[in-house]
């Protein structure tokens, strides 16, 4: 990552008490490979067709609501906008309806999943503050500033 801004990432996840973190699936990009020193309590996302997302936001919410959080999320599309494809359900637009929107959310895709042109977004849609990129080992991360000042995210 450029050094600037991997330090900037770099502090604003130091901060943060709470990692809600996904299992990588197929090609997904193991959000343990990057160059970053994730909180040491984490919650593994349950993400699946028998796990309701607004349910087990709440359950975060209620247990967690208070610290200061991060969320990796992965996907199958990213722009340099912060806009996010999934895997078509809305699960992760679901669950971030309801946790604390001080949480940092960062995305996760390999280089073959950016885009620098505008996603089409519906307006259920959820927005990302942070997009990181791998590239061959190689991390490359985009502040996306969709959500506003960066100032009040993590606190």
């Amino acid at each position: 990552m450029e050094r600037c801004v991997q330090e900037k990432l770099s502090a604003l996840v130091a901060v943060c008490d709470l990692c809600v973190i996904y299992q990588p699936v197929r090609a997904e990009v193991d959000p343990k490979s990057l160059p970053l020193e994730l909180p040491s309590k984490q919650v593994v996302v349950p993400v699946g067709p028998s796990t309701d997302p607004q349910i087990f936001g709440r359950e975060i919410n209620e247990q967690f609501g208070n610290m200061r959080g991060v969320i990796l999320i992965p996907g199958r599309k990213f722009d340099k906008f912060g806009g996010c494809h999934g895997k078509g359900w809305g699960w992760y637009d679901r669950f971030l309806s309801v946790i604390p929107s001080r949480w940092v959310r960062i995305g996760i895709c390999s280089q073959s999943e950016y885009s620098d042109s505008r996603l089409m977004l519906q307006k259920w849609d959820e927005v990302m503050d942070w997009v990181v990129v791998s590239d061959n080992g190689t991390f490359i991360s985009h502040e996306t500033h969709a959500r506003g000042s960066p100032s009040r995210l993590g606190k």
